[in-house]
């Protein structure tokens, strides 16, 4: 490829024999298999079990936990059928099922009361006791009364 040649988005991702263009390729392949996929699989085992890649005929699907793999583990053949009979070009030479758990979200944390030093609430209270404002004053009262 010469230096300075432009190709547009479409032309990089579908060149054939390109690095890009065999990677967009496998891709579509296993976006194909997991659309096919919908069709074999019902809920919840569908959003459970997903394509996680294809490599040379091996169709790897991907579990989120030990128990969803079980299940669908018991409708491999069922699966491999179907998929085969969707499927246009070389036959799955087989299918391997892993189990990956999804990474959980940690829980927020528990929203901590804002701390004041003794400095903060002494001036505080010289502030409340020079207002005119009695809502001021109050809140600020109640500011400084909060403990560390």
């Amino acid at each position: 490829m010469k230096t300075g040649q432009l190709f547009s988005v479409h032309d990089a991702l579908n060149r054939a024999g390109s690095r890009l263009g065999n990677l967009n390729a496998a891709a579509e392949k296993i976006r194909f298999y997991d659309r096919l996929l919908d069709s074999v699989l019902n809920q919840p085992l569908r959003s459970h079990v997903t394509v996680a890649n294809l490599r040379d005929g091996l169709l790897v699907l991907q579990a989120d936990s030990p128990v969803w793999a079980s299940r669908a583990r018991l409708l491999l053949p069922e699966i491999q059928n179907a998929l085969e009979s969707g499927a246009s070009g070389p036959p799955l030479t087989g299918i391997h099922l892993v189990t990956r758990p999804r990474p959980s979200v940690p829980p927020a944390p528990a929203p901590r009361r804002a701390e004041i030093s003794d400095t903060t609430r002494r001036l505080l209270n010289a502030v409340a006791e020079d207002s005119d404002n009695a809502g001021l004053r109050r809140a600020l009262q109640r500011i400084a009364r909060r403990t560390p």
